[in-house]
């Protein structure tokens, strides 16, 4: 229905929806216009592990891990695709299927990390149609909205609006 009628879809995938495998998903993947996941859940998707002795590469003077790079590329399996993989206190990743792009996490003091992930995609999502698809200032926007988030307890205390990150276009 969201591709014949043009909606853009969001995909923010779960756990138990991945452990079916990558051939099993990929028609949703297909569908998606952007595409968000955490590590654990891009390498439960792809098959690909970020092996801890493999030198990193250096994109755009930001370093992204290679096996990272793999999954963006992986999972980005349309060219209209953004793919976001996230990786907890190490930043998130994204791929647009020409350039990489990298976000370190914002400052905080982490109390809990329940909703971060989801923060992290709906901000980044809202963000991508606010800022007429700016993948970098998405990416900063979802780092310092789930930032908000973990710093309190509860996955929808520290929800912040555009307002109070300081876009006020």
């Amino acid at each position: 229905f969201a591709h014949e009628n043009d909606i853009k879809v969001c995909f923010n995938a779960g756990t138990t929806s991945l452990k079916k495998g990558f051939e099993d998903i990929k028609k949703i993947l297909t569908t998606s216009h952007v595409i968000v996941m955490n590590k654990e859940e891009a390498n439960l998707c792809t098959g690909i592990v970020v092996r801890p002795d493999t030198k990193t590469e250096h994109f755009s003077n930001e370093i992204i891990h290679p096996d990272i790079k793999s999954m963006l590329e992986k999972l980005k399996v349309a060219d209209y695709q953004v793919v976001v993989i996230t990786d907890g206190g190490k930043g998130a990743y994204a791929f647009d299927g020409k350039h990489y792009f990298y976000c370190p996490t914002y400052p905080s003091d982490v109390i809990s990390t329940l909703g971060a992930g989801d923060a992290f995609a709906s901000t980044f999502c809202a963000a991508m149609e606010r800022t007429g698809l700016d993948i970098g200032k998405s990416l900063m926007y979802g780092s310092v909205v789930s930032a908000s988030v973990v710093s309190t307890f509860g996955a929808t205390e520290g929800l912040i609006s555009f307002d109070e990150i300081g876009d006020n276009r």
